[in-house]
């Protein structure tokens, strides 16, 4: 992580320098002047006028040795100026970063864990890259407004590397049963976790789950991860669920290549509900919680699953399959109703890149959410809005419903080819939601993965985050 330090008074001369601005106009304010000296805000002004700009900059000089740089930042998006910012600096080891005059503390936090989230690089299976491409960046010294909360940014940074670190490891490392380890190591926050394996998910009738695990040779697991931050109450704040389909080959109805690709992330709605957790325990926040995973591989092979089984779920609902590659929410249906019968919670919130109609729709722009309560559909929107994880509420109704109808069955596994996918997905879990029950879907299909830099976004971790703070 990097060394954030907040301190108005201590300057040190040998770092770089940046100045950020919510105006060019405040670059000869006198209190920057006094600040940062007379030299420096010269330096940066004729550095303006040689590059003609005007509003909007990102530009540097040298004073003697001394880096100097000046950035314009925007003052309603603190979490991606912080991203330019460490863009702009990685290749300094140390900064004195001073801030805009009207720059608050909310501002600072935000932006700090912009600059700690772009500080992330999956390369640990890179043998051959060479010292000087490595990032330098170690010590930020913030001069401006008092230290923000510290044990919040450690905790969200904390959690969105872990949720990126575990959907970046390719489907040979990160097998179902590597996750079950890696979860267990979380017992030292206090967690009570509880592992479910193949045998004892068969005793809990985890039928649609365990259909979509038949065709790998890596076992199925569920885990349970509990966090009780207020002990004299019994109910639970919120329930969470994740998809956590390790791999999607699309089973006996075989992906393309092309469509493999990124396909070892499709377990990132697990990786966001668990490092959730992490974050809930690393702040010790007052709520009560309780999230499920169940990790799976959808592999083809003799022992698949097939188009035309029909499958009992936990629920007793029977489930006609028309395509193996709509696995996800099986899955995600027995979590559903496990997490709802054994913990009895009143608030659910799912999250998965469960269909491709989202990326469609939005790009990677924006998530899908969907749901039966607008009340909670609308504070997730919220939080999405002030963490720059932006959601769009999608319909969900009685007709998409009976698209899922089945002629053999109690309903089946796709609605109709080509046409509102995302919505008829939503219904399907929601015959898996019992009424009593306020939920909310994610669909967060592309927005997990960066196309430029080829690694998970962790998106999501920031935007629950969020929402539970609120709660709290």
């Amino acid at each position: 992580m990097l060394d954030f330090q907040f301190n108005e008074k201590k300057f040190h001369d040998d770092f770089a320098v940046m100045i950020l601005l919510f105006d060019v106009k405040e670059l000869q304010s006198e209190r920057l002047v006094k600040k940062v000296g007379k030299n420096v805000v010269e330096a940066l002004r004729l550095a303006m006028i040689a590059e003609d700009a005007k509003s909007d900059v990102c530009l540097k000089t040298y004073l003697g040795q001394k880096p100097c740089l000046l950035m314009t930042v925007d003052e309603k998006h603190p979490l991606k100026s912080g991203k330019n910012a460490y863009n702009a600096l990685k290749k300094y080891m140390n900064v004195n970063v001073y801030l805009p005059e009207k720059c608050d503390s909310n501002y600072l936090e935000k932006f700090a864990i912009g600059m700690e989230n772009a500080n992330y690089s999956f390369d640990k299976y890179n043998t051959k890259k060479k010292a000087e491409d490595f990032d330098k960046l170690e010590v930020v010294n913030f001069i401006g407004p008092k230290k923000p909360d510290m044990e919040k940014i450690t905790a969200v940074t904390n959690a969105v590397r872990y949720a990126r670190d575990l959907s970046n490891e390719p489907a040979n490392k990160l097998t179902p049963y590597e996750f079950i380890k890696d979860i267990e190591r979380l017992n030292y926050l206090n967690l009570d976790i509880d592992i479910l394996d193949k045998e004892a998910m068969e005793r809990e009738n985890f039928g649609l789950a365990l259909a979509v695990a038949q065709g790998s040779i890596n076992p199925p697991y569920t885990a349970v991860l509990q966090w009780k931050g207020n002990p004299k109450k019994e109910e639970f704040d919120c329930g969470l669920v994740g998809k956590g389909v390790m791999y999607d080959s699309g089973g006996l109805s075989l992906k393309s290549a092309q469509g493999m690709r990124t396909m070892k992330q499709d377990m990132s709605g697990a990786a966001d509900v668990v490092s959730v957790m992490k974050a809930a325990a690393l702040q010790k926040l007052p709520l009560n919680l309780v999230a499920v995973v169940s990790l799976v591989e959808n592999m083809p092979s003799a022992n698949s699953y097939k188009v035309d089984d029909i499958i009992t779920s936990m629920s007793g609902q029977t489930v006609e399959i028309l395509n193996t590659d709509a696995e996800g929410r099986l899955a995600l249906a027995d979590s559903l109703w496990y997490i709802q019968k054994r913990f009895k919670v009143k608030t659910l919130i799912d999250i998965a890149t469960l269909t491709g109609t989202v990326e469609v729709a939005f790009g990677g722009l924006y998530a899908a959410i969907l749901g039966n309560d607008d009340k909670l559909i609308q504070k997730l929107i919220k939080s999405g809005t002030e963490v720059e994880e932006n959601l769009w509420q999608l319909p969900l109704n009685s007709e998409y419903d009976k698209w899922i109808n089945s002629s053999v069955a109690d309903m089946k596994n796709i609605g109709k080819p080509r046409m509102a996918g995302a919505s008829t997905a939503a219904a399907f879990l929601q015959r898996f939601v019992l009424k009593s029950t306020k939920w909310a879907h994610i669909d967060f299909d592309r927005c997990e993965y960066d196309e430029n830099t080829k690694v998970s976004t962790g998106f999501g971790v920031m935007l629950l985050h969020d929402y539970l703070m609120k709660m709290v």
